[in-house]
């Protein structure tokens, strides 16, 4: 999926127009918000999942993103990640809607724990899960050698993310380097459905 289908994708969630989503972001940069674009949808799979008995509790994460002027928009629903790789390392810009960030946030667990915590996969937060929704937004100053990495956490949960650093910044292909994530997720287990995009903003 292409930088113009994503900055589709984020103007659809806002419902807004991209001068809108600009003048937006900049002031709620890093916080939590009700999208108009994304409580729609939210509602159609909640109203979906409640008249068919098979697909209760259905839900799905969300990570969206656009680049305006250097600067990178992020909105995020759930475990699903943004990370931004470069040559200082590898950062997760979003935040995980899951019980057990939440535990790491309090501190209740380290992060090594969390890893093999048997409720990593509870997530607090997600688009048809209920009848209302909030999406957290972001807003990243861009440098020129910077790599986004958007993915689920079937990649997450297999692969630390030093390892994923290591991949991001080989000399090969996007297809080649995203190829060869997938690949070590699923040689370390492959648990869940493994979803990889790799941008490269600059190049």
């Amino acid at each position: 999926m292409g930088i113009s289908r994503i900055c589709t994708l984020l103007q659809m969630a806002w419902g807004d127009t991209r001068q809108e989503i600009t003048h937006r972001v900049t002031q709620r940069s890093a916080s939590l918000h009700p999208c108009p674009g994304v409580r729609e949808k939210n509602q159609l799979q909640f109203t979906e999942a409640a008249e068919d008995e098979a697909k209760k509790g259905m839900g799905t994460t969300l990570v969206a993103a656009t680049i305006i002027d250097g600067r990178l928009y992020v909105a995020n629903v759930g475990d699903s990640r943004l990370y931004i790789i470069g040559t200082d390392g590898i950062r997760q810009i979003t935040r995980d809607h899951s019980l057990v960030a939440e535990m790491v946030r309090i501190g209740e667990v380290g992060a090594k724990e969390a890893r093999e915590h048997p409720d990593k996969n509870i997530i607090t937060r997600a688009v048809g899960a209920g009848e209302e929704v909030e999406a957290d937004f972001f807003e990243v100053e861009l440098k020129k050698d910077d790599h986004i990495l958007i993915c689920t956490d079937g990649l997450t949960n297999m692969v630390e993310d030093e390892e994923i650093c290591s991949i991001i910044l080989r000399d090969a292909s996007i297809e080649e380097r995203a190829g060869l994530l997938v690949k070590t997720a699923n040689d370390n287990g492959g648990k869940d459905n493994i979803t990889v995009m790799i941008i490269e903003p600059f190049s």
